[in-house]
Parts: C-alpha cells; sequence; structure tokens
C-alpha cells in the first residue's frame, strides 16, 4: 500500500533529519509537546509552527519539510513522528497544558477515534 509505504518513509525521514539537525544543525532545537500522555495526531505542516520555540526547531522543521518535498511524499510527518524522534535523538523536549500549545482540536479519548 501506498499510503503504509509513506507513512513509514515519513517516519523514518523524520528520524533521520532530527539526527542529522544534532550533529549538523545549528543550535539545540526546543520544542513544545502537550502531557505525555497525549498522542497528538496532526500533520507537522499544519501544527508545527506551534511546537516550535525557538529558531533552531523552526530550520529543523523548514529542512524535514523540503526533505518531504524533494521525496515527494504524500503527506508530512506527524508531530507524533517527530516527538518520538527527539527523544531517540536525546533532545529535550518542554511538555505543556495542551491549552497552551494554541492548537485547535479536540481530545478524543483512546478507542473512540471517528466514532459518533
Amino acid at each position: 500500500m501506498k499510503g503504509d509505504n509513506d507513512y513509514n518513509a515519513g517516519a523514518n525521514l523524520t528520524y533521520e533529519v532530527v539526527r542529522n539537525f544534532r550533529v549538523f544543525g545549528s543550535g539545540v532545537p526546543e520544542f513544545a509537546f502537550p502531557p505525555r500522555h497525549i498522542a497528538l495526531i496532526a500533520s507537522l505542516k499544519d501544527i508545527g509552527d506551534k511546537l516550535c520555540r525557538n529558531d533552531a526547531a523552526r530550520e529543523m522543521l523548514q529542512l524535514l519539510f523540503a526533505a518531504c518535498d524533494y521525496r515527494k511524499l504524500s503527506d508530512y510527518p506527524t508531530a507524533m513522528m517527530l516527538r518520538v524522534a527527539l527523544d531517540a535523538a536525546g533532545i529535550p523536549i518542554t511538555f505543556v497544558p495542551f491549552e497552551e500549545l494554541g492548537i485547535k482540536g479536540k481530545m478524543v479519548p483512546m478507542g473512540q477515534r471517528g466514532q459518533s
């Protein structure tokens, strides 16, 4: 399935860009995420600017978006992909209340996604 391949490619690309940025980037990127128990399922293209806390973070996302465009992925990576990649690379994450991020969305308890 193309969707599954793009999802895996997006996750791997996110990890690759984060890892390379940690070594070659200009500064330490600072990102804020909602508390650990909240899975933020959204495209970084839509909400990435809300997560960035400094110029290095914005630069990292621009590199990620450029890499996605170059590889012609059907969608951009998700916030959760970024969170996992940052954690794997040892880049600290700031956790803040969901409301502090300024993201419009609704909380859906696990197992109830898509139910009416």
